[in-house]
């Protein structure tokens, strides 16, 4: 895509297996900007609050869905959040400072991975750069950022009982939980090499 998108929101297929969602018929995603209408049928806004949603991704059951979205107060980042999609009610997993990027679920439901670099000695002062360069009218495109300081998390599914799994500098995203084992599936790339590590 060669513009900027100034708004994205979370949009996904209503499928029949979940037919207990929470959510409104958004028109614009219904009316197919861009043509979408020909690929998406029932489309769905799941969420509404922030600057921006995406990555969503299903619980197993179709019960509750995490995403991530740009909504934290001084923080122009993307966090983690879990959406219940019986309720309707979203809570952030994430520890709300920092980068975060690919959620997953487990499983039974119960806790949530994801990257963070809330751990970064620089991460307030990062965020704090995004906001004044905002501030002064700049813009950037989406592009996913390889931030050396991102490491693996698990969380209960209401952000409490955090803990790091991952502690090598490496970009740590895109993993997620084996099924029926206690491991992990991750695909990490290493800042010094240019093909993936498995």
């Amino acid at each position: 895509m060669g513009t900027t998108v100034k708004r994205l929101s979370l949009a996904v297929l209503a499928f029949t297996a979940t037919p207990h969602l929470h959510a409104q018929p958004d028109a614009q995603a219904a009316a197919g900007e861009g043509g979408e209408a020909r690929f998406l049928s029932q489309a769905r806004q799941l969420t509404y609050e922030g600057r921006c949603a995406g990555e969503g991704y299903f619980g197993a059951d179709g019960q509750a869905m995490v995403f991530q979205s740009e909504r934290e107060p001084g923080n122009p980042f993307f966090q983690i959040y879990h959406l219940d999609l019986t309720t309707g009610d979203s809570r952030r997993v994430s520890p709300g400072i920092g980068k975060t990027t690919c959620a997953f679920l487990r499983p039974d439901g119960e806790a949530v991975l994801f990257a963070s670099s809330h751990l970064d000695p620089d991460a307030a002062a990062k965020q704090q750069a995004e906001l004044d360069f905002r501030a002064q009218g700049g813009e950037r495109r989406y592009e996913w950022d390889y931030d050396p300081h991102m490491d693996i998390f698990v969380a209960a599914a209401d952000g409490s009982g955090l803990a790091r799994l991952t502690t090598r500098r490496a970009l740590r995203g895109a993993f997620e939980f084996a099924p029926q084992t206690p491991c992990l599936s991750q695909y990490l790339t290493h800042p010094l090499r240019s093909s993936p590590l498995k």
